[in-house]
């Protein structure tokens, strides 16, 4: 007799568990799971739950919205009304429980809001994110694409490749202010690893270009270089040393040019070969120009009338230095010329040109200058 007893009991407790997870029920509701589930009715299906979520007996029920997101819209692809129906269902319990668990990981989950979120992060973003990949290789300016990657950035917060493809969505689409606005929230994250930091700083630094700001370019470039070099990231790092290069030849900071071209010409074996030669015309081009600045500059005393002592002296001192740039632009155009670079040959003439003008004419002049005045 005590052994039925139990047996009763338990059922009890069961049936009890059972009405408590499904919740109040109404013939809306049940209309709307026979035609979804018997009758393969979704449009029916779609009206009789969407009665059920007006009325009162289902105020506080999680069940319909969840009903509506994954037998509803979830099957029509209707991803934004699956977001909209998920979050009103933990708007209405954020407690609620599945009517049947779930396995994740040979886990059970008995939670709608940790199912919600492992599907969320590991189903949903994918779908969303690879759609808006597909519809930018095949219309860039689709509006869609935005929308699809606001609601994966929605889904999951902390991936920042959807911030990163929408960043660039808005840079095509002339957003760029938009642009730069979503990579610094993406730079805010705090689940960011070391190489995504660095890789939305790289992206920032070109948006910084673009505009014309090279300083704030080479600001997000040096953070790339920080954190790329902090987790050994050899290429991540020449790229950022190329970057800088090329912002401090647009700034016309000549002298910060060269610093950065010594860097990457040390470590030029890890440049690609497909930009061996570019690379190599901008390291050319930093001591060109740094050159360049030095001659003109020397140049100046000859528009001075009766120049001092030291006048003329600074002047030969920056002939010298001149020179000594020159030789060494000399040396990588030559080296461009042996690569086949025609502008390489073009340039490394030029500039012979120049040392034998700052050697047989400038020079001399200058030394006889201060001849005179001992």
């Amino acid at each position: 007799m005590l052994k039925y007893l139990t047996i009763f009991s338990y059922i009890l407790i069961a049936l009890l568990l059972t009405n408590c997870a499904s919740g109040p029920s109404s013939v809306e509701f049940t209309s709307a799971k026979t035609k979804a589930r018997s009758e393969r009715n979704l449009k029916d299906a779609e009206n009789y739950a969407l009665q059920a979520l007006s009325l009162e007996a289902h105020a506080q029920d999680a069940q319909v919205p969840y009903f509506l997101a994954t037998e509803i819209y979830k099957p029509q692809k209707n991803w934004t009304k699956v977001i909209e129906m998920f979050d009103e269902a933990m708007k209405r319990d954020s407690e609620a429980m599945l009517l049947q668990p779930l396995m994740y990981n040979n886990k059970p989950i008995y939670k709608m809001q940790d199912q919600i979120n492992i599907y969320y992060k590991n189903e949903l973003w994918f779908i969303l994110f690879n759609k808006a990949v597909k519809m930018y290789e095949d219309d860039l300016t689709d509006p869609e694409i935005i929308k699809l990657l606001e609601l994966a950035m929605y889904v999951d917060p902390n991936n920042v490749k959807a911030y990163i493809l929408l960043a660039t969505t808005y840079n095509i689409n002339d957003n760029l202010n938009a642009a730069k606005e979503l990579i610094n929230n993406a730079l805010k994250l705090e689940s960011l690893q070391v190489e995504e930091k660095a890789r939305l700083c790289s992206i920032l630094a070109e948006f910084y270009k673009q505009e014309n700001n090279y300083s704030d370019g080479i600001d997000s470039y040096m953070q790339a270089y920080d954190f790329y070099k902090s987790i050994d990231n050899t290429d991540g790092v020449m790229s950022s040393m190329v970057g800088i290069l090329g912002l401090n030849l647009l700034l016309e900071d000549w002298l910060k040019s060269i610093q950065w071209a010594e860097k990457i010409y040390e470590d030029f074996y890890l440049v690609s070969e497909e930009n061996e030669i570019d690379i190599l015309f901008n390291i050319s081009l930093a001591y060109n120009n740094a050159a360049s600045s030095y001659y003109n500059v020397a140049g100046e005393v000859f528009n001075s009338d009766n120049p001092t002592r030291a006048a003329l002296q600074e002047s030969m001192n920056n002939y010298n230095i001149a020179f000594e740039y020159f030789d060494i632009a000399r040396d990588f155009f030559m080296e461009l010329e042996d690569m086949g670079s025609e502008n390489g040959a073009s340039m490394a003439i030029q500039v012979k040109d120049y040392m034998d003008l700052i050697e047989d004419t400038q020079i001399p002049f200058v030394q006889k200058q201060l001849d005179s005045i001992n």
